[in-house]
């Protein structure tokens, strides 16, 4: 049995590589899963129909924020694109950076064009109309706005991370493991510092995308039966909660996983963020590595000034034709 990732898994699938696992799990395994998760793991680990692997870590962007400075100020966590340009804007006139995100390359600005693209409505690897509304938004904060720092091209998430707990930040998306981080900065760290709130909502939706790893079973492994016993043990709803519980590799918003841990730590705001739909599928794309790489490229000429948004949309469209021959 492996763990596999999400650029892995399905191009493992579409090789034959890997056993269908339609007739190894409970005919009623999936009813744990809630809508957003179940969307995710069938966009990601289902081919014509049949699942091919199941996700034990299910991962999304949280929105975190400066709840202490926010009360401070009576403000607060902004709802919408346009309330985060009004708060971060009072921020910035204090000297500090209203809102962050690393924007390095390779795949960091993927990362914040996706997460962005869906809330608009959009698909990154189409370059529609959600797209464009997403990276001229990007454009708009670091120049129009000036709530978001154009040295954040240059970043990644270590270097934004310093920046937040040198309290330089008051609002930014980052992976779940910067909750531990923060609380683990002891020097630093009170409460109000590092909170989460739901992302706030662009024209569309208040979406961030899930990805994450999960079990699979190579088609040719020499004891599949064995290891088919093993899939329905550690995915089963008394072994997941207590594997989340452990690990936080691990943990996912199943419901019989967040019947156990959804009051603890992070879990809760796992919860919270799966209660109100906010997780959303990663956008696929068969050749996901390369094409995100091409996102990637045609946002980073546009964000420097090396392209208008018109000629990073036409040539983002021909550089995806290609790959997609």
């Amino acid at each position: 049995m492996v763990s596999d990732s999400d650029e892995a898994s399905p191009a493992f699938a579409r090789a034959g590589w890997l056993e269908p696992l339609d007739t190894v799990l409970p005919p009623d395994f999936f009813d744990d899963f809630p809508p957003s998760m179940l969307e995710s793991e069938k966009v990601w680990n289902w081919l014509d129909g049949k699942p091919y692997r199941v996700r034990h870590s299910f991962e999304f962007g949280y929105f975190f924020y400066r709840k202490d400075w926010f009360d401070e100020m009576g403000l607060l966590p902004p709802a919408t694109w346009e309330e985060m340009v009004d708060v971060g804007k009072k921020f910035t006139a204090q000297g500090k950076i209203g809102v962050e995100d690393a924007l390095s390359k390779p795949a960091l600005l993927y990362v914040y064009v996706a997460y962005l693209t869906l809330q608009a409505g959009g698909n990154p690897f189409a370059f529609d109309e959600g797209f464009q509304k997403a990276v001229k938004f990007i454009h708009d904060m670091i120049y129009e706005h000036q709530i978001f720092p154009k040295e954040a091209l240059n970043k990644n998430y270590d270097q934004i991370n310093e920046d937040y707990m040198n309290d330089r930040v008051a609002m930014m998306r980052q992976w779940p493991y910067f909750y531990s981080v923060t609380r683990g900065n002891t020097a630093w760290y009170a409460e109000g510092k590092a909170e989460i709130a739901l992302p706030p909502k662009g024209p569309v939706s208040s979406a961030s995308w899930a990805g994450g790893w999960g079990w699979e079973i190579p088609k040719f492994a020499k004891n599949k039966e064995n290891a088919k016993k093993f899939l329905n043990f550690i995915l089963s709803k008394e072994i997941a909660p207590k594997l989340a519980q452990a690990n936080s590799w691990f943990l996912n918003p199943r419901y019989s996983v967040m019947e156990v841990v959804g009051d603890e730590g992070l879990a809760r705001y796992m919860k919270w963020y799966s209660d109100n739909n906010i997780p959303a599928p990663r956008p696929y794309h068969p050749r996901v590595a390369e094409a995100q790489n091409i996102v990637d490229d045609v946002v980073s000429a546009y964000l420097i000034g090396q392209m208008s948004l018109e000629e990073a949309v036409a040539q983002g469209k021909k550089m995806m034709a290609e790959i997609s021959q």
